[in-house]
């Protein structure tokens, strides 16, 4: 994505036209001490990723940690253009930290869901 400050103040942002894919990702930590189960449960001991992985490489481009003493909200931007489907990732209040997803196509083929572009997992953020 390339941001350009523009004459009135406001940024003219042009997206990434890789296409890829969002996901939801818990990354265990190796426990220190008793072999532990690993499931990520108790104590915490891991990190949610949200992560953008480009399609064609299989790449991660982007992998953002989120924890919950940061506040971070997903939410639909309203673009007043129809089919628009473009949503915003947060950290808290912070207007310095955040991330811009255009959705080209919906994650679910069950057209009768509603439209929010969750990514997977989506449920546990």
């Amino acid at each position: 994505m390339k941001t350009e400050l523009q004459p009135n103040g406001k940024y003219l942002v042009t997206p990434d036209n890789r296409r890829g894919q969002v996901n939801l990702v818990w990354q265990a930590q190796p426990s220190s001490g008793s072999g532990g189960s690993g499931s990520g449960g108790g104590g915490g001991g891991g990190v949610l990723k949200f992560e953008w992985k480009d399609r064609r490489t299989r790449t991660v481009v982007d992998s953002l940690s989120v924890f919950p003493e940061d506040g971070c909200t997903y939410t639909k931007v309203p673009t007043g253009r129809d089919g628009d489907r473009v949503f915003l990732l947060q950290y808290g209040r912070s207007s310095d930290r955040r991330f811009f997803f255009w959705m080209q196509d919906k994650w679910s083929p069950d057209k009768d869901k509603e439209d929010d572009a969750s990514p997977e997992g989506g449920e546990a953020a």
